[in-house]
């Protein structure tokens, strides 16, 4: 079933009380973001079993952790089916990496802003090029179905 990378996160983040040790909050979610990374079922399933293995000491939150996203809910990471993000919206996914890459907190004079728009849009569109090799393609349909989209909610 398909999970929403980013709601699985905050969920995630909210039950990590269950550590007493505060200071592995940090270094537990970098680890789920490294297994979230997985590009492969394969992949993934080494990665969980390498995490379960590292945190065994963190008893109550490996068992929320096991029963909740690896059990029942496990297609939270991002090799689970070609050119579907792993967020249940691309558009906010796409607003994300704009904001991280291309946004500038201050205000620009409007030649200055041209300029920036103008090389903003040029790299999109060479990464979105299908002429070259590591393209990323942009879907105009999903290719994923509906009900898996409704299965991701519950």
């Amino acid at each position: 079933m398909v999970m929403c990378w980013s709601h699985m996160r905050k969920r995630v983040q909210k039950k990590l009380h269950l550590t007493e040790d505060k200071n592995l909050h940090n270094e537990i979610m970098d680890d789920i973001d490294t297994v979230q990374l997985s590009n492969s079922q394969k992949t993934f399933e080494v990665a969980t079993k390498l995490f379960l293995k590292k945190w065994k000491s963190e008893e109550k939150v490996l068992q929320y952790f096991s029963s909740e996203w690896l059990e029942s809910k496990n297609g939270w990471y991002e090799g689970l089916q070609m050119y579907v993000s792993s967020t249940n919206n691309a558009l906010e996914a796409t607003n994300r990496v704009i904001k991280d890459e291309d946004t500038i907190r201050g205000r620009l004079v409007l030649s200055r802003f041209t300029v920036v728009v103008f090389s903003i849009v040029m790299k999109w569109s060479k990464e979105r090029n299908p002429i070259r090799v590591n393209s990323k393609k942009f879907e105009h349909q999903p290719s994923i179905t509906l009900s898996h989209w409704t299965d991701g909610y519950n």
